[in-house]
């Protein structure tokens, strides 16, 4: 039985669609490097400019794409950083928190009881997220990390070691995902 002429056409707009998607660059969502951020992370965060960004994707779908900022441009762990996450797909936020936990599990920084604990706060924490949405955490030199949903402040993490585990997951260099961390990174120098 053949497609109707309907189903057809409507097959194929999807598909250039897609292609269409697939083949917009990152840097459309993705402000260059150098640009300002929002005036919520520099408040936090002065001078605070774009470091570089990058696309997540997994098992070849787009997730998210992130952005690292820092004072003009230039990251340091123990100054003030904020990263961005924009996502492209919805997600609970507690199955954002599991992720979050399993990435930290990988990196091998906590035990499976501090593990447990810290996932209990994330859950807390992050909200569900649709397409579009954006969960910002700014770390601090004191040792907290504020974080965002839209602009909008979700709360504080005082553990300074979960703040260094959760910003591991994109900045330590045994991540899960190096060819992210490397275009986060990118204008800094860090390898």
């Amino acid at each position: 039985m053949r497609p109707s002429k309907w189903r057809r056409l409507t097959l194929a707009a999807m598909f250039a669609t897609t292609v269409a998607w697939w083949a917009a660059p990152a840097s459309a969502i993705i402000p260059p490097a150098g640009n300002e951020a929002a005036a919520y992370v520099s408040s936090l965060v002065p001078a605070a400019r774009v470091v570089g960004g990058g696309r997540l994707t997994w098992l070849g779908f787009h997730a998210y794409d992130a952005v690292l900022y820092a004072a003009n441009a230039r990251f340091a762990e123990n100054a003030p950083f904020a990263l961005e996450l924009i996502y492209a797909r919805k997600f609970k936020g507690a199955a954002i928190a599991e992720r979050s936990i399993a990435e930290i599990r990988k990196l091998g920084l906590a035990e499976d009881r501090e593990l447990a604990e810290w996932q209990s706060t994330l859950v807390g924490l992050f909200p569900d997220v649709v397409p579009g949405d954006r969960l910002t955490g700014v770390s601090q030199a004191d040792g907290t990390a504020r974080f965002f949903h839209n602009g909008r402040p979700l709360g504080t993490l005082n553990d300074e070691r979960l703040r260094r585990a959760f910003f591991s997951i994109w900045l330590d260099p045994r991540t899960s995902a190096p060819d992210l961390r490397r275009k986060l990174l990118g204008d800094s120098g860090q390898k």
